[in-house]
């Protein structure tokens, strides 16, 4: 998890354009909508997989996400789980 913590802390400290990962929400982003369509990328990036916003990945990707406290530590807990999944290991 520090490894998800240190990218997402040094995501939110840079402008949305310049952001490898997080572009397309700020640190206090809780829009379903918005963070769905987060995660879509995020995968993209991290998998090389194109998935729809209503798709069960993404559906249990949200639930984890809105399952934690503040977004930036929800974004740092999804970070660290994506990070461990063999389709991250494997891509």
């Amino acid at each position: 998890e520090d490894a998800a913590g240190y990218a997402v802390s040094k995501e939110f400290a840079e402008p949305k354009d310049t952001r490898a990962l997080l572009g397309l929400v700020d640190a206090n982003t809780t829009d379903e909508a918005a963070i769905r369509t987060q995660l879509v990328a995020l995968v993209k990036v991290m998998h090389g997989t194109v998935l729809q916003t209503d798709t069960p990945q993404i559906d249990s990707l949200y639930a984890l996400w809105s399952s934690v406290g503040t977004p930036e530590r929800a974004w740092n807990v999804t970070l660290a789980a994506m990070i461990q999944s063999p389709d991250t290991m494997f891509y």
